[in-house]
């Protein structure tokens, strides 16, 4: 299904007489320092509720501050499927959408946020 998807969108892509524009990658990550444990809060998506709660306890007990993005809303996955490509696999774009939407809502200091 997936080359099907990506065969059409290429037929269609090469079907319009559009220049390609292309954006520089950019590599400004910041890595996490030790430091940031203390001030960073870390924000993790629901990926399966058993896995992700080992995960969340063994974060807190070696010291990050961890919230887990407990289930995701309808919002949070229409929010991904209109910023995510349609070719990406469900469980992304819930996950992105749930990210983005945390992220956006305003209850987070974006300069002490990790994802």
């Amino acid at each position: 299904i997936r080359m099907r998807s990506l065969q059409a969108a290429s037929k269609e892509l090469a079907s319009h007489n559009r220049k390609l524009v292309t954006h520089p990658l950019s590599d400004d990550r910041v890595p996490f320092t030790k430091e940031m444990k203390a001030t960073h809060t870390i924000l993790v998506p629901q990926f399966a509720p058993y896995q992700t709660s080992i995960a969340e306890a063994a974060l807190r007990a070696s010291g990050y501050q961890v919230e887990v993005l407990k289930q995701a809303s309808r919002e949070n996955i229409d929010y991904g499927l209109s910023v995510v490509n349609n070719d990406a696999c469900f469980p992304a774009i819930v996950v992105i959408g749930q990210l983005v939407s945390a992220l956006k809502s305003g209850k987070y200091d974006l300069d002490h946020t990790t994802l």
